[in-house]
């Protein structure tokens, strides 16, 4: 059926929620892989989905763990160094599964390496997160079978202390190159695919059974999600793009440097900005088209106002809820 019109049945269903961004790609393959491990002891044929699809999923969670770890820590104007909630959590994910592998949860050594739970690794300032970081590899110490992991949280604590130390303005280097990572990404987009139709053949006579290994809605809204992410130079005023919001979109803006970044509704390219949204360095932020001026405006401007330092800026329109 592959060429006649009204069918999609020759493309991959996973590929726009897959591609929307690493982040999206890593939660869903994770997902996925949990919930046919929690039903592998059910049916030898969801089992050999396990076999099949682990070795696909881990170095991908690996390398966007890697990746994410990497743009963590960046300077503020102050000179203070922030850190970007999302991918330390990335990051961590990656740990506590490897320590759950060897430690059930609610065990007391499960308890003691994460005592205080996970807010506490990605909360506070920069001193404080770096500090419970330090704890878990003291309270790790020589434990054999954490013996692959702790190297890994070794390497972030070491980054995160020397750019503290250092307090420059840079970006670290990335570890795993996007073509790489990419590469990995699409062999977990490919291997969706091939899970859910081996789940399809499982549940033939009940198809509906195969979605629920899926998380459904939040591969709706990352298959919807339209994201920009643009250098905004000093001094300079940019269209982000054109889009006419559809009743119930939402906006996150994300400052990936550390000078305020501007973004506003205009009638045209050349027309003024009435009001203009302020995105400060730090979290990511969600808000309704209307925070930008008058929504019936299509062209979406970006608006670095400091003289020196270059600027970039991440724009997601979410799909309605």
């Amino acid at each position: 059926m592959s060429g006649k019109s009204g069918t999609n049945l020759d493309k991959n269903p996973f590929a726009e929620a897959m591609n929307s961004s690493i982040a999206n790609a890593a939660e869903i393959s994770e997902k996925v892989l949990t919930a046919l491990q929690s039903q592998q002891l059910t049916d030898s044929r969801i089992a050999d989905l396990v076999t099949y699809y682990d070795p696909i999923n881990q170095p991908f969670q690996d390398q966007a763990a890697l990746q994410t770890s990497d743009v963590i820590v960046k300077v503020a104007s102050t000179k203070k160094v922030v850190t970007t909630v999302k991918g330390m959590s990335v990051q961590l994910k990656s740990w506590i599964k490897q320590i759950a592998n060897v430690y059930d949860e609610g065990t007391d050594n499960y308890n003691r390496l994460l005592i205080g739970g996970t807010k506490s690794f990605y909360s506070g300032s920069r001193t404080k997160r770096l500090i419970r970081v330090n704890a878990l590899i003291v309270a790790i110490g020589t434990d054999p079978l954490l013996a692959t992991v702790l190297p890994q949280i070794q390497a972030y604590s070491d980054k995160l202390s020397k750019s503290i130390a250092s307090q420059t303005s840079n970006v670290t280097t990335v570890g795993a190159g996007s073509s790489d990572i990419n590469d990995l990404r699409d062999d977990c987009t490919k291997g969706l695919w091939y899970v859910y139709c081996g789940l399809i053949m499982i549940f033939i006579d009940t198809p509906s059974k195969a979605l629920k290994f899926f998380p459904m809605e939040f591969i709706y809204n990352a298959a919807n999600m339209i994201t920009h992410t643009m250098m905004v130079p000093a001094h300079t005023l940019k269209k982000i793009c054109i889009h006419t919001f559809k009743l119930g979109e939402t906006v996150t803006l994300t400052n990936n440097l550390v000078v305020p970044i501007k973004v506003g509704l205009a009638l045209d390219a050349k027309a003024t900005v009435l009001l203009w949204y302020t995105v400060f360095p730090g979290e990511p932020v969600t808000i309704t088209p209307d925070k930008l001026g008058n929504i019936l405006y299509k062209y979406i401007m970006t608006e670095n106002d400091d003289l020196l330092i270059a600027g970039d800026i991440t724009f997601t329109i979410n799909a309605a809820a």
